[in-house]
């Protein structure tokens, strides 16, 4: 297939993106942690529990206390996500531009410090915190608003820890780590293009 075919080919097409469900101007991620960590123990009791019986000849496990103590902890988590939901809202992270983003990288040099921005070579906290004003777009159902700017710089202080974290890494995903990751699988797939 020739370039310009090639090019003719992804004109027009939408830009990948993740959608990212936070909740704005409260803090629930230490909670939510809590109660999923909890349920995850108890459902990997349960499982345990269930193949130690099948291991003892086919014998039933009993699980009711542990079932029990899990559709708890499910119901406190619908409990704290329903409490919240007024604040919840999902935001849509498009990739950028590859020279914008580059652009963004350069100007935001590596915290010698940091692990994950020297293996970067930028500031990841930085270059999120700037894509982050030009990336995102709120989704509501089926529409799609592109978040200006202003309103990026009005609302990141108002998203906590947690929820940064996971904007963050699906800008990083987007923009630079999924890249990386598809030549390297690339490379891999057609070795005789490596150059010898």
């Amino acid at each position: 297939m020739a370039l310009q075919d090639r090019l003719d080919k992804i004109k027009g097409q939408p830009a990948p993106f993740v959608d990212v469900p936070v909740y704005l101007g409260v803090d629930v991620d230490e909670q939510l942690e809590e109660i999923s960590g909890d349920l995850e123990r108890v459902q990997a009791q349960i499982a345990a529990a269930v193949k130690k019986a099948a291991e003892r000849q086919g014998r039933k496990a009993n699980t009711a206390a542990l079932e029990a103590r899990a559709a708890e902890l499910g119901a406190k988590l619908d409990a704290v996500e329903e409490q919240n939901a007024g604040a919840l809202i999902t935001l849509r992270i498009t990739r950028m531009p590859a020279e914008a983003y580059a652009e963004l990288t350069g100007r935001f040099a590596a915290r010698l410090d940091n692990a994950a921005d020297l293996d970067a070579h930028y500031n990841i906290d930085k270059v999120a915190r700037a894509a982050a004003t030009v990336c995102l777009s709120e989704v509501d159902g089926e529409t799609v608003t592109q978040i200006t700017p202003e309103q990026a710089a009005e609302m990141l202080p108002e998203i906590t820890g947690g929820e940064w974290t996971r904007i963050r890494d699906a800008i990083l995903t987007l923009n630079d780590y999924g890249a990386r990751y598809r030549i390297v699988a690339a490379k891999k797939a057609h070795p005789t293009s490596q150059p010898s």
